[in-house]
């Protein structure tokens, strides 16, 4: 049943599949790994003469009376159902959702959730609710209560129910993990973590279920890492000889001075290059700290031993911006293709895919800039010396792979990875142990300050008046939202809505556009080049934006729904308009202020260092996080995160002892197949 189609499920018709496709399930096994995004806690079940105004409630009752009238002051519909208890009655209201009232009728027992109002009368308003009798068991209220990931058609309910049928298949799911190490660690088997995932009923039994998908995650993880330091003991690489003269003129070439920590990574990537070993070294830069011309020093010096560089982005936009800079920093020190699958470039001159081609196998390039495109295999790199990667933790172990492979001489090309996620060096350190670390911390001069605002959910409207006026003054701004359409799981603005909303209000005077990941690359890179170009004032966003892009006359940034970013994705995307010498505001717009939102948002306002801002969000969540948002701050993962110190370590071990054993996993079969599955989820 694993491995049967969605579509085998009652309730998921062509419509739905597409939806679900969309989300990237396509199996029941896929459904029963796409856990949920939160909970909401609606465990507390009280009678209704107990109930609390303003606090989450489940209450149970029976329906006396239900109607559907239009309110006259907003001309909006409501829906409204009288709910009895025996302790009491209460108002039942629902806004824009006039069939609710064909579903109820009168003698109906409901279970209902929501928060408490008494602005007009006791009522419970926009309640999730579901018929049952006084003991039956409930799926969507009174519990903890899964939100999931929804696109087209799909509700909550409906997904949840999917999954509860999908749950069948459970025992099914084959653990992965060693039996040693199921037992020395005390770990849930597969097979009782994944139903409790999805409707948890205990902390106890979640925290168990939680702590078993981290440590799979990490030992895979750490599999990946353990493999390349074996493989770099054993290769060589070309010699590259450091040449003072050589950094002295490009150091000389610059408008700017470098800064100590810049000097510090150039000068020891380049120690790395003559050593005769493959490097293999993480640079980790603060946002803004100037990760691209410490690389561009480090492809220059490969470039004037007449070898070549292989520059991977993560993204098509990120691509596209890197080999400009690159053409402007190196000038005609080298020469520059950009080869992704929408743009073939030559030294930024238009070029045919096979004129690309030719030119890198001739050698008259000396660097390529592209994405997972260059992984294909009509890319041949004769020269290939060194390999960039910029925002590491994007690519695979397999894909890095490919581009490590020795040369026809037996030569492994360097390995120079670059992130922007603030990881204490002691914790990259355990994470990344086969690289050597290099931390950019201190910005370049003339960086100007960002002001940071944290708004209340009502204040919106004071924001955008204040974006309006730094436009007038000439300047652009970014707005991002966590999601693409409306979601039924949260009440942030979508980039859809966004985009309307804006253009019929206070901005409606400026050209304001959307940018998305759903995009075409020709959509993209258009949209991209009319904000550069001035020609956009507002560009409503993803976090397609947050890493890297480059727009130095975008002074402000407006973060919808802040409190579903981590505090790591918060400075990324602060990041984006700490461009320029001008100050730049980030207006940070929660929806809501529950729990500990308000302390962690307040940490962006009172710190601006990444590496800071790590150490906070370690301290406020800590390794035993109970249920909320998932927010690891590393894509590699979906549930460790960097506060699992002892985790982390352990899994360091286990990889250790799994290869010491077996180096090609001949005998840990199931592991095998599940480390492809994680290297082929890192791939995107």
């Amino acid at each position: 049943m694993l491995n049967d189609l969605v579509t085998n499920l009652p309730g998921i018709g062509p419509k739905l599949n597409k939806a679900y496709a969309y989300l990237g399930i396509q199996t029941i096994r896929d459904l029963l790994f796409a856990f949920p995004l939160r909970y909401e806690d609606y465990r507390e079940v009280k009678g209704i003469a107990d109930v609390e105004p303003g606090a989450a409630t489940t209450i149970k009752g029976t329906v006396t009376s239900v109607r559907s009238r239009r309110s006259p002051r907003k001309k909006m519909v409501l829906t409204e159902a009288t709910i009895e208890d025996g302790t009491g009655t209460i108002l039942a209201v629902w806004f824009h959702q006039p069939y609710i009232a064909k579903m109820l009728k009168t003698g109906d027992y409901l279970s209902l959730s929501g928060k408490i109002d008494d602005g007009y009368g006791l009522s419970i308003v926009n309640p999730q609710f579901e018929k049952c009798s006084p003991m039956s068991q409930t799926m969507h209220t009174g519990r903890l209560v899964p939100i999931y990931s929804t696109a087209g058609q799909m509700a909550q309910k409906g997904r949840r129910g999917v999954v509860q049928q999908a749950l069948a298949a459970s025992g099914e799911l084959e653990e992965w993990l060693p039996s040693w190490v199921m037992s020395r660690y005390d770990l849930h088997a597969l097979k009782d973590a994944v139903p409790v995932l999805h409707f948890p009923e205990a902390q106890d039994a979640w925290q168990k279920a939680v702590r078993r998908m981290k440590m799979g995650e990490l030992v895979l993880h750490q599999l990946g890492h353990v493999q390349a330091k074996k493989l770099i003991e054993l290769s060589v690489a070309r010699v590259i000889p450091f040449q003072e003269s050589r950094i002295q003129s490009l150091v000389a070439s610059l408008p700017f001075a470098l800064t100590g920590a810049q000097k510090k990574a150039v000068f020891a990537a380049l120690k790395d290059l003559e050593s005769g070993r493959p490097m293999h070294r993480l640079l980790e830069g603060d946002v803004g700290a100037g990760k691209t011309v410490v690389a561009a020093a480090v492809i220059d010096h490969v470039v004037a031993s007449g070898l070549q560089t292989a520059y991977l982005a993560p993204t098509e936009i990120l691509a596209v911006q890197q080999a400009m800079s690159l053409l402007e920093t190196l000038g005609d020190r080298a020469s520059v293709a950009l080869l992704t699958s929408g743009y073939q470039e030559l030294n930024g001159v238009t070029s045919t895919r096979k004129q690309v081609l030719d030119a890198i196998v001739d050698g008259r390039v000396n660097v390529i800039v592209g994405t997972h495109a260059l992984l294909s295999g009509d890319v041949q790199i004769p020269d290939l010396s060194l390999v960039i990667i910029d925002e590491q933790h994007r690519f695979g172990v397999d894909q890095r792979k490919k581009l490590l492979l020795p040369d026809a001489h037996g030569s492994t090309p360097h390995l120079f990875s670059m992130t922007a996620t603030p990881i204490p060096r002691t914790l990259a350190m355990a994470l990344y142990g086969d690289m050597s670390i290099s931390i950019l911390d201190e910005l370049p001069p003339g960086r100007g300050a960002v002001e940071t605002v944290l708004l209340r959910p009502e204040q919106d409207a004071q924001a955008y008046s204040l974006i309006g006026e730094k436009i007038r003054q000439g300047e652009q701004a970014f707005v991002v939202c966590p999601f693409i359409e409306e979601s039924e799981s949260s009440d942030a603005e979508s980039v859809t809505n966004l985009v309307q909303k804006l253009r019929e209000g206070i901005l409606n005077v400026f050209t304001i556009e959307a940018l998305h990941g759903k995009m075409k690359s020709k959509e993209k890179e258009e949209v991209m080049r009319r904000f550069r170009s001035g020609e956009i004032h507002i560009l409503v966003a993803t976090t397609v934006i947050e890493v890297g892009v480059n727009i130095p006359n975008a002074t402000t940034i407006f973060i919808e729904g802040a409190e579903r970013f981590g505090l790591a994705q918060l400075h990324q995307l602060r990041g984006r308009v700490r461009r320029s010498s001008a100050t730049a505001t980030c207006f940070l717009h929660p929806t809501s202020m529950s729990g500990t939102t308000k302390e962690r948002l307040r940490a962006m306002v009172d710190f601006d260092n990444g590496f800071q801002l790590a150490e906070i969000d370690l301290r406020l969540r800590g390794p035993g996080d109970k249920y909320g948002t998932r927010q690891s701050g590393l894509p590699e993962f979906e549930f460790a995160s960097l506060a699992d110190h002892a985790l982390i370590a352990q899994a360091r071990e286990i990889a250790e002892q799994i290869l010491d054993e077996d180096p090609t996993l001949e005998h840990y079969t199931q592991l095998a197949i599940e480390f492809e599955r994680f290297t082929e989820r890192l791939r995107g």
